[in-house]
């Protein structure tokens, strides 16, 4: 199960005032196995950049510590449960998550997370995968996005299995 910190106001927005003239970047975020969960928008990658890969560090460093630590246990939950469920037993066809109330749980610290880093002066936007779903994260559209987001949490748990 996820325990989180809850965020204090040693990780406010003002501690993360952007002093640089580059624009905001924009990112996606979604699980994929053996990987950092996140990504540069391919629509954002600069000719010298190579690839969308980045390691979450390139991505964090600016933020309170504490942010790349919740990134590392939300992403590592996902590998443990992946490497429990699937690899373990080579049925690649089974759920990440035993419950949906723990794929929801999870699903949840991810948005939660995402809409941390979104909310910093170089983050322009983030498309976040919950599962089938994708959810563009942008400052001025906390509301529609979170409420449709909950909702399709809700669904999940209505349903009574994992989607994922």
């Amino acid at each position: 199960m996820l325990t989180y910190e809850p965020l204090t106001a040693t990780t406010s927005l003002s501690t993360m005032s952007s002093t640089s003239t580059e624009p905001p970047r924009h990112h996606r975020i979604f699980a994929d196995y053996g990987r950092d969960f996140i990504w540069r928008d391919p629509d954002d990658l600069m000719p010298e950049e190579g690839d969308c890969m980045l390691e979450a560090e390139e991505v964090l460093s600016a933020f309170p510590l504490s942010v790349l630590e919740l990134n590392d246990v939300w992403v590592d939950t996902y590998t443990n449960n992946f490497r429990e469920r699937r690899d373990k037993s080579q049925n690649y066809h089974t759920t990440i998550f035993p419950t949906a109330s723990e794929e929801v749980a999870w699903n949840v610290a991810g948005s939660w997370l995402t809409w941390r880093i979104t909310m910093a002066p170089q983050v322009g936007r983030i498309e976040f995968s919950a599962g089938c779903s994708k959810y563009l994260l942008e400052k001025g559209k906390e509301t529609s996005v979170t409420l449709t987001f909950l909702q399709d949490q809700l669904d999940i748990l209505a349903k009574g299995k994992p989607v994922v």
